[in-house]
């Protein structure tokens, strides 16, 4: 396992691999993160088009599989430091998660209503996500999930899987969460820290947290967890600390974030005097926490996910398998092929149901889709060449492999059968393909 001195080794090995010292800082700072088409370009179509062009190719692409996402914008209170579309339930909002999983449903069958072809298509697995999910309660969750099940050919292999904080699970819940189908289930940890957890609004202490991790694994679940990068106080040994704790509970996904500042969150990042934060310090502590997966036998799923054993993190990796996405719930985003599709915020969403509660949508242009498909491979964490040397050629892929690989960016395997991202690959992973070779 890695020591102490590890940690205080891994930016002096980084900068050596990034170029001068003396510019580190502004090459750290200078990437870019995965964003959505419809944030880097305008969108195009009105709703009621967008859903007509989703349908079509919806219809024309029967034999792929596709995933569901299912979007539950509510969360028992609000935290300081999170960026998310999603609402306290103050009490003038108790009443809302019952009416949105009413139009939720609504949305859900008005879908499978206008295409036959659509509702017959397989499913490969059907995520939840939010704000907190459990905010509308089993019943509430029970109603979705059999919609989706009266109304779309869902198999005994289609994997149910639900995204919850801490406080919100018990045993009876599981236990509950587990006649309904679920399996999979992701737990924002954050950090297990306490002084951290006081900071960020978490009321459960560490050590409950991780005795709910206990009872989910021994449950027979699939849980997956996460840490954040850059919370207040929490720095390299406490990381090295939560990681190896969790992963003694059995814990078979891990996602690492680093903590994104927005007009959300810009009042947390004032009161805990985060705005000059060191980008050193962040760069090195995400590259501590892979490091700490990897030296366990975690591997890349996602360029921010690592895993072992049965964790697939189907939803995610969705789109590495060419599948499609059918999204339910304001602000939810899907595509089928080359055309992408964004729902509207939760008013405008609600009152246009009619056209499937969508904002708009656009078609990734042949270019687009080219990129796309190199985006996807190193979105994998480990990208496979064939594609690169498909569309750029043989000489200018290998060019642009090693100047990765030089850049200390990606792990080629000793017999060159296959790379891997390094950690420094998953900070810079959307400006790897900008570079100039």
């Amino acid at each position: 396992m890695l020591t102490p001195g590890d940690f205080e080794n891994i930016l002096a090995a980084q900068q050596d691999a990034l170029g001068p010292t003396e510019k580190l800082t502004e090459i750290l700072s200078d990437r870019t993160m995965p964003i959505p088409l419809w944030m880097r370009k305008e969108i195009v179509d009105t709703p009621q088009a967008a859903r007509q062009a989703a349908l079509r190719e919806a219809e024309r692409r029967t034999d792929v599989p596709m995933g569901m996402y299912v979007h539950i914008p509510y969360c028992v209170s609000r935290c300081g430091y999170c960026d998310c579309y999603a609402f306290p339930l103050t009490a003038e909002r108790r009443e809302e998660p019952a009416a949105y999983v009413r139009d939720l449903c609504t949305e859900i069958r008005g879908w499978a209503h206008a295409s036959d072809r659509l509702r017959q298509r397989s499913v490969s697995t059907v995520h939840f996500g939010g704000g907190t999910p459990l905010t509308v309660g089993i019943t509430g969750l029970e109603r979705i999930v059999n919609t989706i099940r009266e109304n779309y050919a869902l198999s005994p292999q289609t994997e149910l899987a639900l995204e919850s904080t801490g406080s919100a699970l018990d045993e009876t819940v599981l236990n509950e969460l587990r006649d309904l189908g679920f399996t999979r289930l992701h737990i924002g940890v954050q950090s297990l820290d306490d002084r951290v957890r006081k900071a960020i609004g978490r009321r459960e202490s560490g050590q409950t947290v991780l005795e709910k991790i206990r009872c989910a694994v021994q449950g027979g679940w699939i849980v997956s967890t996460d840490i954040i990068i850059g919370l207040p106080e929490y720095h390299g040994e406490q990381i090295r600390r939560d990681l190896d704790a969790m992963m003694k509970e059995g814990v078979e996904g891990f996602s690492v974030y680093e903590l994104v500042h927005s007009p959300r969150n810009h009042p947390f990042f004032l009161s805990h005097h985060l705005m000059d934060t060191d980008i050193r310090d962040m760069y090195a502590e995400y590259q501590l926490a892979f490091a700490v997966l990897a030296d366990a036998g975690y591997s890349h799923l996602i360029y921010n996910h690592m895993a072992k054993g049965r964790d697939d993190n189907r939803y995610f990796t969705g789109p590495q398998r060419g599948e499609d996405l059918l999204s339910f719930g304001t602000i939810a985003d899907g595509w089928f092929g080359d055309y992408v599709y964004r729902h509207a915020p939760i008013e405008q969403w609600r009152d246009n149901l009619a056209a499937g509660g969508l904002e708009g949508g656009l078609c990734r242009t042949r270019e687009e889709s080219l990129l796309y498909r190199l985006e996807c491979e190193l979105r994998s964490g480990k990208p496979n060449p064939e594609p690169f040397i498909e569309m750029m050629g043989p000489d200018r892929a290998l060019a642009l492999f090693r100047s990765w690989a030089n850049r200390g960016m990606i792990r080629i395997s000793p017999d060159f059968d296959s790379c891997e991202l390094t950690p420094n690959g998953s900070w810079f992973i959307y400006k790897m393909i900008d570079l100039k070779v």
